[in-house]
Order: structure tokens, then sequence, then C-alpha cells
């Protein structure tokens, strides 16, 4: 599936709406369930063995389970059912990634806004940030606020997308000013 396919647009006399669907890490796919299946068994032994026969070290190891195992089950969620959606309409700027329609959003007044351009890592990434690989962070869209920040969406895109996207969003910014 192309970067072109992952984009839907739509268009009402409010503003624009986007959803960007995740672009699908295989190897992610099919490799978590079967480490979450190992992981998950582990697990349960060690609760069992904390139970039984308490161990502050189990104990310990348990709570670094629960965020191995809260982590995996989030990437492979994201990853297989994910999506952004970017909305401008009634004079904000919404950016949401959610899984099964639940997500947390970024919400930002247009008149913060300036500069929306194509910008970053391409289809790869090698942006830096730790979870950029996992897909949970990053983007090839960005926008800078007023307040100097920059926000990036559009995780995985390829640049012909990302330009596509940011001209598409430019003219819904621009008149917001």
């Amino acid at each position: 599936m192309g970067s072109g396919e992952r984009i839907k647009t739509s268009k009402d006399l409010d503003g624009i709406t986007v959803h960007i669907k995740t672009k699908k890490n295989w190897f992610m796919l099919f490799f978590l369930p079967v480490w979450l299946t190992g992981w998950t068994l582990g697990g349960i032994v060690a609760i069992t063995s904390v139970v039984t026969r308490p161990d502050l070290f189990l104990v310990v190891w348990l709570c670094g389970w629960a965020v191995g195992e809260a982590w995996a089950i989030c990437s492979f969620l994201w990853n297989a059912f994910g999506e952004e959606k970017i909305s401008i309409q009634g004079g904000l700027f919404t950016h949401k990634r959610e899984v099964f329609g639940r997500g947390l959003a970024r919400v930002f007044p247009l008149h913060e806004l300036i500069n929306l351009r194509a910008s970053g890592f391409f289809g790869d990434s090698s942006s830096g940030n730790p979870m950029a690989p996992w897909g949970l962070a990053g983007g090839t869209v960005a926008v800078d606020t007023r307040y100097g920040d920059t926000y990036k969406f559009g995780i995985h895109l390829e640049e012909k997308d990302a330009v596509a996207l940011a001209k598409t969003l430019e003219p819904y910014v621009r008149r917001n000013i």
C-alpha cells in the first residue's frame, strides 16, 4: 500500500478532515503477537510464583513486565489499526492519533500557527525520536506555533504525499490567520 492510499480527505462547509492510516510494519504485525504470547506466559508464571511464595525481585520484575506488556499491546494496536486524524474547523487545528476512535488529541487555535510545510525524514523512522521507529511519534508535515514550537504529524509519509498534504491544508490554515 502506497502512502497516497493511506490518506483520505473530506471537505465540508466548515473546513477539512484528513485521515492517515498507519504505515504497516509487517514484521511487527507478525512478531509482536508471538512475543506477547511468550511474554504473557512468563508474566503468568511470575504472578503465580509471587502469590505462592512472595519474592521482592519478582515483584519488581513484574512492574517492568507490565510496562513491557502494555507497550507491546499499544504498539501492535497502533500498527494494525491506528490512524492520524487532522481536522481544521471552527478556527481550530486538531490532530489526533487514534485506535478504534480513541486517542489523545492536540488542539491549536489557527491564528497561532504559521509555516505549514513538508519536513522530515520521509518514509523512514530515522528522526532521532526513540518512539519514531514504532510509528508512535514524529511526522513528515510540520507547522510552527507563534511561540517557537514545531508540531509534526503525518508519520512515515513519503515526500510527495507530505508535500501534497501540506498544500491541501495550507489554504485552511492561511485563511484563519
